[in-house]
């Protein structure tokens, strides 16, 4: 049923569009993303598109990398293609002397 209403969503808004061939899903590891993943990967074969998976490990908290782990680990599970890039926000903060939130969202800007 889950899976019937994503997809009902999908067509409803036209989000894939059948010229579609390959989705960039951008997967934070959090329970939203990995469960967008998930069900699209599910969905693939009907809606005929390959996934990809981004990753984007901004560096800020001390367990990031196990985000990053997680994301890599799903995506090899699911056989889906992952990127991973790092930005390492508190630096970009110093060296553009901006505050970390600031920093952020610049970095989401130039990646989104």
């Amino acid at each position: 049923m889950f899976k019937k209403k994503i997809l009902d969503t999908i067509n409803k808004y036209s989000m894939i569009d059948k010229k579609d061939k390959r989705i960039l899903v951008a997967v934070s590891g959090g329970f939203d993303s990995t469960c967008l993943l998930y069900v699209l990967n599910e969905l693939k074969e009907e809606l005929n598109i390959e996934i990809i998976a981004l990753h984007v490990n901004h560096c800020i908290r001390d367990n990031a990398i196990l985000d990053e782990e997680y994301v890599i680990n799903t995506c090899e599970k699911l056989g889906i293609k992952c990127f991973v890039e790092r930005i390492d926000i508190k630096e970009v903060a110093s060296n553009d002397k901006m505050s970390i939130e600031m920093a952020y969202c610049f970095a989401n800007g130039r990646h989104s």
